[in-house]
């Protein structure tokens, strides 16, 4: 597999995960009748995860893209629809660009 089809590939699992944590807790408050359900913590592997993706595109001047990615830019999501796709981010990692939301 290459590097960009691995790096694709975890960033889809990253997201697939949180989408998968947050439906959970929703269905969690229903069932236990809660305000708010806080996710699982699974930020040990999160940080892993992110850190081997870092090895390969570390953070510039304090800015890492990929956590910008996934965490500010909801994986690319806007208005339910993707804007900014996992291969956008890899190529503009590879060309050492910020990433422009369409």
């Amino acid at each position: 597999m290459s590097d960009k089809q691995n790096f694709i590939e975890t960033i889809n699992v990253l997201r697939n995960q949180y989408e998968y944590d947050t439906s959970y807790c929703t269905l969690l408050e229903k069932l236990i009748q809660a305000d708010s359900v806080p996710p699982y913590d699974n930020s040990k592997l999160i940080n892993h995860i992110m850190g081997e993706l870092q090895r390969r595109f570390p953070a510039v001047d304090g800015q890492c893209e990929i956590e910008r990615y996934c965490y500010e830019l909801n994986f690319g999501y806007a208005d339910g629809k993707q804007v900014i796709t996992p291969k956008d981010l890899w190529y503009a990692l590879v060309n050492k660009q910020s990433l422009v939301v369409k």
